[in-house]
């Protein structure tokens, strides 16, 4: 199936129910893949490469911001700007305007530390991941407020697969160096009850999205799939990549029924690089069911 008529995808892309490359130039790790519809603008970030990268779907122009260091998340604001999660601080990206405006530093400041995943919850809540780049051990998963930093879930290792159900009452989330996605009961910014959403193999949940049905679809890093779990943690669909490092999947295009998935191809040796030449490539595929727009920060409640 062709691409015309179907508006948010990338020009000259035959958009399938496969997942096809959009051959932009690979990144070290593409991450926080971002839709912003009324820009008609994909952003993501390169971590390892220390950018945020920009796609015009209507035109097809690409261009990189650079950023002053590692960054580990983002997402859009109520006022129409990116929060990028660098490795000790958080910053607001005016793109029109080329600007960066800091935040409240956070009460960690170990060598070696920083931040990874963020999304805000349907109410604009910001949750942003805590981790130790050297030891992986010792995170946290902190709560954003206009006073500061909140502890929301601890102790967790690689904070990952942020979502939330569309009826808001389900926070999924993950620790990268585990098989395991969890889902816990969530009301105004409060963590519930634990329990076991699902669990993956060959690899580990990174990042994840939602459909409008209640389906998860998670990026296993390390196994080169894209699973799409039911609202009861049932597998209904297995994409298969051409990347074995996907690391996050957004919903994009008017209809939503466009799926862009980010990838990664760091720790590939260059065996394992002739073996899959796209690794570290945005993908893109149609979905059968719409998803969810994420939801967008609300900037009152961002510590300053």
């Amino acid at each position: 199936m062709s691409n015309a008529g179907i508006a948010g995808s990338p020009p000259g892309i035959r958009v399938t129910s496969s997942p096809t490359p959009l051959g932009l130039g690979k990144d070290m790790l593409g991450e926080a893949p971002t839709w912003w519809p009324e820009k008609s603008l994909l952003c993501w970030i390169d971590v390892r490469g220390k950018r945020v990268r920009v796609l015009n779907l209507v035109s097809g122009v690409i261009f990189d911001v650079p950023t002053p260091e590692l960054p580990g998340g983002m997402c859009l604001t109520d006022r129409d700007r990116l929060l990028v999660a660098m490795e000790h601080h958080l910053a607001l990206l005016d793109l029109d305007a080329g600007r960066w405006e800091e935040l409240a530093p956070p009460p960690h400041a170990a060598e070696r530390t920083r931040f990874n995943e963020l999304r805000a919850d349907p109410e604009g809540r910001v949750f942003v991941g805590y981790m130790n780049d050297a030891t992986r051990t010792g995170g946290c998963l902190y709560r954003l407020t206009a006073g500061g930093y909140e502890v929301a879930y601890q102790p967790v290792d690689v904070p990952n697969s942020l979502a939330w159900s569309p009826d808001g009452a389900t926070m999924y989330f993950a620790d990268g160096i585990d098989p395991v996605i969890w889902a816990f009961d969530y009301a105004a910014g409060q963590l519930g009850t634990r329990r076991e959403f699902a669990r993956v193999r060959g690899g580990v949940p990174d990042g994840a999205a939602v459909d409008i049905a209640g389906g998860l679809w998670s990026a296993v890093y390390g196994a080169g799939q894209l699973i799409r779990f039911a609202a009861d943690g049932s597998v209904t669909h297995v994409v298969e990549m051409p990347a074995t490092q996907p690391t996050c999947p957004v919903f994009a295009g008017a209809t939503r029924t466009l799926l862009y998935c980010a990838s990664a191809k760091q720790n590939l040796d260059q065996a394992a690089l002739a073996g899959q030449p796209l690794a570290g490539e945005v993908f893109v595929l149609r979905a059968e069911t719409p998803g969810l727009d994420w939801p967008r920060a609300k900037e009152e409640w961002l510590p300053r």
